[in-house]
């Protein structure tokens, strides 16, 4: 789960149902595909900090952990 959604653009808030220290990457995307940020965490409940603060859009953010892989899309508004 990504909240809240719309984000601010300066950080990323997200929960994961997963089993317990399993570790998992997270990359951003813009809506042309480009990657942003990419983070690990084995951290069920956690904060992503863009390097930058993003521009008003849609994102994507794909959650990828033991060969498994499940993109959320989310908005920046300002």
């Amino acid at each position: 789960k990504i909240y809240t959604n719309p984000s601010n653009g300066i950080t990323l808030n997200c929960r994961m149902n997963l089993k317990a220290n399993e570790a998992y990457s997270i990359e951003v995307f813009n809506s042309l595909g480009k990657m942003i940020s990419r983070s690990q965490s084995a951290q069920p409940e956690f904060t992503m900090s863009f390097p930058f603060n993003l521009p008003s859009g849609v994102y994507f953010a794909r959650f990828s952990s033991a060969g498994v892989s499940t993109t959320k899309c989310f908005l920046v508004s300002h």
